[in-house]
């Protein structure tokens, strides 16, 4: 299972330990010669971006012992990163001549953003 703790900035707890995930995998013989079972993943989504996690991974046996997950793993603080992308400026341009017509009783106005080079280097085109 993959629980999930949320924590404020200052590192208070916003609420208790929370179950993110159940996994179900199976498990693998140590000693087996070949190793079956693999990686088992999950994706959680819908997090949020003003509090940090703290992910812990826990374990139990299917069939023998407590039914309480035990605690395997556990991740350090996960700071949220924000990318907040700036938008260009729009620039209001004159309406052509064939669209002119369409528009004169209405209160159009036609902008447009001039796209410049990504920061990873690629070119966007001018729309």
């Amino acid at each position: 299972a993959v629980f999930m703790k949320q924590l404020l900035g200052d590192g208070a707890e916003l609420c208790p330990r929370q179950t993110a995930a159940v996994l179900v995998g199976s498990g693998v013989d140590p000693k087996a010669t070949t190793k079956q079972g693999g990686t088992v993943h999950t994706e959680i989504r819908d997090l949020r971006r003003d509090v940090d996690y703290v992910f812990t991974i826990g374990a139990r046996y299917p069939l023998v012992g407590s039914r309480s997950f035990e605690e395997v793993f556990r991740t350090p603080v996960i700071k949220a990163v924000v990318h907040e992308a700036q938008m260009p400026i729009p620039m209001q341009v004159a309406i052509p001549e064939q669209s002119a017509a369409r528009f004169c009783f209405s209160r159009a106005v036609l902008l447009r953003w001039p796209l410049a080079r990504t920061p990873t280097g690629a070119v966007s085109h001018e729309e």
